[in-house]
């Protein structure tokens, strides 16, 4: 056997003892460091550290495997937009009510824009919008339709509630002395606000409020209710802070004459004003006869007239027709 012959066997029975000891350490535990068997090339000579050497099993042994790993980039996206398509035509105001803040754009029926914010739960529905025209303002959704993820939009609070007038304004005959706002979760309605003055016919009359939910009771020099209402929006909304007393009321009459009366009139104490009632059935009111009319609110003077004459029968200087219902008796 020559000497190349004889390399050539080496190798395969070195691998061989390498694998041996492999199986030996990994069925009894870790052994001493294993010795290398080199082998030089096939009747080269020369250094093991010569450039030009052929690659040995040392070499391939005492490899160290290189792991590069490249860092993957950050995700970029961002979260899909929210947006209201208007059910209605819809006002955009200056806070997260329709009534209790100023009016700021309008969203007209079948528009989107995209929603900003939600509203704090105590405003529900009620979301921060972008309008088509730049405006930032509130809008409700409860009557629209919304796509995307509302409820994961970030809250955006309330700004303080507005300053405004809340209006009376008396088109009625009637003096109004009563007027009395309480706040919603008050159980004692308090002063009288007009604080002794009496609000005439045809006047107004404002007081200073911040918008919010009342309830407001307005009287009459009678007593009677000529407006009342409770847990009620006040704000800058016309509709809410202007109350105009315009209302018809029941006056009774009963005739305890012997004719019977077929015309009833009533003229405000300066005579500026007149109306005549309609009396129901017949056009008349009967000897014992006793017919509830309806005529506008005020104080006035009433008078009754006999049928087919025309005389005077009844006169009433100071007939009050009002919430507080009054019966008069002709004799």
């Amino acid at each position: 056997m020559n000497r190349n012959s004889f390399a050539r066997l080496l190798v395969p029975l070195a691998v061989m003892a390498v694998g041996s000891a492999c199986i030996l350490e990994a069925a009894s535990g870790p052994t001493p460091t294993p010795q290398v068997i080199v082998i030089a090339g096939d009747g080269q000579t020369g250094s093991p550290d010569s450039a030009a050497a052929s690659p040995t099993l040392e070499t391939f042994l005492g490899l160290t495997p290189t792991w590069t790993l490249t860092a993957q980039p950050a995700s970029t996206g961002t979260a899909a937009p929210v947006t209201l398509t208007a059910g209605q035509d819809l006002s955009c105001v200056a806070g997260p009510h329709w009534i209790l803040f100023d009016w700021v754009a309008r969203v007209g029926e079948g528009e989107t824009v995209p929603l900003l914010a939600k509203a704090a739960p105590e405003w529900p529905d009620y979301f921060f919008a972008r309008t088509a025209g730049g405006e930032e303002c509130w809008i409700f959704g409860g009557s629209s339709t919304i796509r995307g993820d509302a409820a994961g939009l970030p809250v955006r609070d309330a700004p303080p509630l507005p300053a405004i007038t809340f209006t009376i304004e008396n088109r009625t005959h009637l003096p109004v002395s009563t007027l009395r706002i309480r706040l919603q979760a008050e159980t004692v309605w308090g002063t009288n606000l007009l604080a002794g003055h009496t609000i005439g016919a045809g006047e107004t009359y404002g007081v200073p409020l911040t918008a919010g939910f009342y309830d407001v009771r307005i009287m009459d020099s009678r007593s009677g209710i000529l407006h009342e209402v409770h847990d009620a929006p006040i704000g800058p909304e016309p509709s809410s802070r202007v109350i105009v007393l315009d209302g018809r009321y029941s006056v009774i009459i009963r005739n305890e004459t012997a004719n019977p009366m077929c015309r009833g009139e009533v003229v405000n104490l300066d005579y500026s004003f007149r109306f005549e009632f309609t009396i129901p059935g017949d056009g008349r009111i009967s000897p014992g006869e006793t017919v509830t009319l309806e005529g506008p609110a005020g104080i006035f003077v009433m008078r009754f007239y006999e049928c087919g004459s025309g005389e005077l029968m009844y006169v009433e200087s100071s007939a009050y027709i009002g919430p507080a219902t009054a019966t008069y008796v002709a004799h």
